[in-house]
């Protein structure tokens, strides 16, 4: 799959999986005439997992420039290039990133079952219905389900008016060692 780090305000996938890419998401949508396929495949780093990434800016890199269309064409090449495209944002305040949910073939908000998180993914979910075409699209996934305290999920849902919240259940000790080696969770720990 390819997998486009969109986190304009620092960009952790590259690290994650341990890879050193020689360039990022600036490089290919800082205001240019356009983006071609072979931009795009020389920009990629390839995982051995078969990801291939496109990295998110660093940190403190300046994201001013940023070109939506440019972006466009980015997430064009990646579905061009693999069978499937995941985009990792960060928020919703620019506007690369709206249009990346409205083209999207499905949105997963992610959350914790705690209020605060409740009522940001709340904010989130009014902010799409407001702004996108992408509600009907958008799924619900409680990270790190299942601790002392949370909220139900069956109460979550009233909450977020959503029909179902789908549930990843808390397992630190697979996650943290994944993010140590550099390799998807889903691989280390299929079961």
């Amino acid at each position: 799959c390819g997998l486009l780090d969109f986190n304009l305000r620092g960009g952790d996938a590259a690290l994650m999986l341990k890879l050193a890419p020689k360039y990022t998401l600036l490089d290919l949508v800082r205001r240019r005439q356009s983006v071609d396929q072979l931009m795009f495949d020389q920009a990629v780093a390839k995982h051995e997992s078969g990801i291939e990434l496109l990295a998110g800016p660093d940190l403190f890199a300046d994201t001013h420039e940023i070109d939506p269309a440019l972006c466009r064409q980015v997430i064009a090449h990646s579905q061009a290039a693999q069978p499937y495209c995941v985009v990792g944002i960060e928020d919703l305040q620019h506007a690369e990133q709206i249009g990346i949910l409205s083209e999207s073939d499905r949105v997963i908000l992610s959350t914790r079952l705690d209020l605060v998180s409740l009522y940001r993914t709340q904010r989130h979910l009014d902010y799409i219905r407001k702004n996108s075409n992408a509600i009907e699209r958008t799924v619900v996934v409680a990270a790190g389900a299942g601790l002392a305290g949370e909220i139900p999920p069956r109460a979550a849902c009233r909450i977020l008016q959503t029909p179902t919240i789908h549930q990843i259940p808390d397992d630190p000790a697979a996650g943290v060692v994944s993010l140590n080696i550099g390799n998807p969770a889903v691989r280390e720990f299929p079961q």
